[in-house]
């Protein structure tokens, strides 16, 4: 279930002519970064958004491309079920077709075709317990160009008591002096007397199983 919405807006400037390390002058795509911190890990789906302005439409055109990047120890994934995007999957420049899912700390795509509207876009982008996100829209056109995606936190952990301990990790997650393990209706302790059979019915059967191995071979343990 979703439980938080937010829309963010990428704007890249226009291509540039810059000289590079031989001294010879090339054209670079303008680009745009922008780096979203989250106070708390939260896991995030990113789509195309409806959202346009005086700037820029809704839609993304060809003359765009995009990097979304979380921590190094962190993964995101995207899903192309329809084939609208292409991925950079080696990092090597190369945008590559067919590629239908693909994981990593840094996702690179753009667009296969013309244009594309939020209504057609099936792709998506999943993250999972991130404490950031980058995004980084380049722009190969001549003139700005812009973009729109919403993101969408579908999980992130809580901190009931506001120790700096999330709940999942937390021994006494509302701080009330008594154990979640003991407030968790008995069931800690159905589950300990279960195991503790299975651990002594185990231990009187490799008892036995040991002396008819003794037996057997006649050995004497001393």
């Amino acid at each position: 279930m979703a439980i938080l919405l937010v829309i963010f807006h990428l704007l890249a400037p226009p291509v540039f002519e810059a000289v590079d390390s031989e001294g010879i002058s090339v054209e670079f795509d303008g680009f745009n970064t922008s780096v979203l911190t989250f106070s708390t890990e939260v896991s995030l789906t990113v789509e195309q958004s409806e959202f346009q302005s005086v700037f820029f439409g809704a839609s993304l055109d060809n003359q765009e491309s995009f990097k979304f990047k979380v921590p190094p120890s962190k993964s995101i994934t995207i899903l192309n079920p329809d084939n609208q995007i292409l991925i950079d999957t080696n990092f090597d420049g190369i945008y590559e077709s067919g590629v239908t899912s693909f994981s990593n700390f840094e996702i690179r795509f753009k667009l296969n075709g013309t244009t594309l509207n939020d209504a057609d876009a099936s792709y998506k982008l999943f993250t999972h317990l991130t404490s950031s996100l980058e995004v980084t829209h380049y722009n190969s056109s001549s003139e700005d160009n812009g973009a729109s995606f919403k993101m969408i936190a579908t999980c992130f952990p809580i901190d009931t008591d506001n120790d700096g301990i999330v709940n999942a990790d937390d021994i006494d997650s509302d701080n009330d002096g008594i154990l979640d393990i003991i407030e968790n209706n008995g069931v800690f302790y159905q589950r300990y007397r279960i195991l503790t059979k299975i651990k002594m019915d185990m231990t009187i059967y490799l008892q036995v199983h040991l002396l008819l191995i003794l037996m057997k071979t006649g050995l004497k343990i001393t």
